[in-house]
């Protein structure tokens, strides 16, 4: 929890009255808060938020404060509807890309994009199929729907391997997978392989 930068000057001051004992600084504060009235902190500060705060103070840094989202401006509407238009147009652009088209800050549009209940999905990387593989899939499927009715728990005494890679030479890192900006998954598949090898 982050407290207003007051809040943490009267914590030093309570720090150094109690002469670096955190628990008694910590009462101390809390009987302050209670004899003044008005409203009163959820939960009060403990011990060792009164030690961090002289302890970064004396590092030569503030404390971090209390921060109030309604006062963050928001990007202007002209800037919302440019990134948007970009994302439009090129759904799997990434946001290093528009900040350099757009001249416009990767962390706006990150938030613009936040904003707008926009998500980076993955795409799912599938076999790329030829004309000659609609038939051989269907044929495939049939074929196992005979076995299951023939034999009732055929399938589960199949090992099946989630770890299957469809690629004609080279590694596959899933992290660098292509993205869809959407506000809800699109499912979108990307055919990237071939089941035959190049011919040398």
């Amino acid at each position: 929890m982050s407290y207003k930068l007051s809040e943490y000057a009267e914590m030093h001051y309570f720090y150094g009255v109690a002469q670096g004992d955190g628990v008694k600084a910590a009462r101390l504060y809390r009987e302050q808060l209670q004899r003044r009235g008005g409203p009163q902190p959820p939960r009060y500060p403990d011990h060792r938020v009164f030690i961090n705060t002289h302890n970064t103070l004396i590092a030569g840094r503030i404390p971090s404060q209390r921060c109030n989202r309604e006062a963050i401006p928001r990007a202007d509407p002209d800037r919302t509807e440019v990134v948007l238009e970009a994302v439009h147009r090129n759904p799997s652009t990434s946001t290093r890309a528009m900040a350099r088209a757009l001249d416009i800050k990767r962390t706006s549009i990150q938030a613009i994009l936040n904003d707008e209940g926009y998500h980076a999905f993955h795409s799912r990387r599938v076999q790329a199929l030829q004309l000659t593989d609609y038939q051989l899939r269907i044929d495939f499927c049939q074929t196992m729907l005979r076995k299951e009715q023939d034999n009732p728990g055929f399938f589960n005494k199949v090992l099946w391997s989630d770890e299957s890679r469809f690629q004609r030479s080279g590694i596959f890192n899933i992290h660098n997978n292509y993205i869809t900006w959407a506000i809800e998954n699109p499912h979108a598949v990307r055919a990237s392989t071939f089941q035959d090898r190049f011919k040398r």
